[in-house]
């Protein structure tokens, strides 16, 4: 099973279609005014930031390879750890939501950052792409912090990713070890929708180099 997905479901579109930022947006308003926030002070805005940018880059690649690596884990292409895939989970709230949205605030942005004009004139949609992010990666955690049972597993409740390190009956006996790898559903639910965000922020946010 593969959890990359190629488009975003409708609650992008409808978050996408709402209004500006007051405070950066708007006919006159803010100093991102204008067709692709062109008005005055946007190149200071722009050109003005730099500090931040190569700090946010280390981060954002950290959250990709975190995702990368959940995504082979739960697809069978890299063997389970639920300890592992646990601080993964752990890493991205901690990097999410506030401490997320705060690295793209106004005078963040260098010449070279990938970022768009419309982060600072839809910021209010931004953060709260950046709060679902961490609150997903909190449920994933509770998820995974469960272990299922070979009930749950054949009741279709969770399953047991390839590459697993057990099987709810091998050989068709109980498993002598508590925690066999088998993985609740909410967990990919949780992923799934992480993946989401992911996906909607940098197809909204991020420009090509």
């Amino acid at each position: 099973m593969t959890f990359k997905t190629s488009m975003i479901i409708g609650v992008a579109a409808a978050a996408l279609a709402g209004g500006a930022s007051a405070q950066w947006g708007g006919p006159g308003g803010g100093p991102m005014s204008g067709p692709w926030g062109g008005g005055p002070g946007f190149q200071n805005l722009m050109s003005q930031g730099g500090p931040q940018t190569q700090g946010r880059r280390t981060m954002m690649t950290g959250h990709g390879h975190n995702m990368d690596e959940l995504d082979k884990m739960f697809d069978g292409r890299l063997n389970f750890n639920r300890d592992r895939a646990l601080r993964i989970a752990r890493e991205i709230e901690a990097s999410a939501g506030e401490s997320l949205w705060k690295q793209f605030g106004p005078g963040s942005h260098a010449p070279s950052s990938r970022v768009t004009p419309r982060i600072l004139s839809d910021f209010d949609t931004f953060q709260a792409y950046a709060e679902t992010l961490k609150y997903n990666a909190g449920v994933l955690i509770e998820a995974l912090e469960r272990n299922p049972t070979p009930p749950e597993v054949y009741g279709g409740r969770a399953y047991v990713p390839r590459g697993s390190y057990g099987t709810p009956y091998r050989g068709g006996r109980h498993p002598q070890a508590p925690d066999f790898g088998a993985v609740d559903m909410k967990a990919l639910q949780a992923y799934a929708g992480m993946v989401a965000t992911c996906n909607i922020c940098h197809t909204v946010y991020r420009g090509w180099r």
